[in-house]
């Protein structure tokens, strides 16, 4: 899967997310397989 696919995809949960209340909110997605890294969204 391409970052671009992997970014589509979290923006797309992070968008039906309820972080109604929460002053300060950061995700960090953890990528396994053959290209893994992580990335941190805030």
């Amino acid at each position: 899967m391409k970052f671009e696919n992997v970014l589509t995809k979290v923006r797309g949960l992070a968008a039906k997310a309820d972080v109604s209340g929460t002053d300060f909110l950061a995700v960090q997605v953890n990528i396994t397989g053959d290209d893994p890294g992580a990335f941190t969204l805030r």
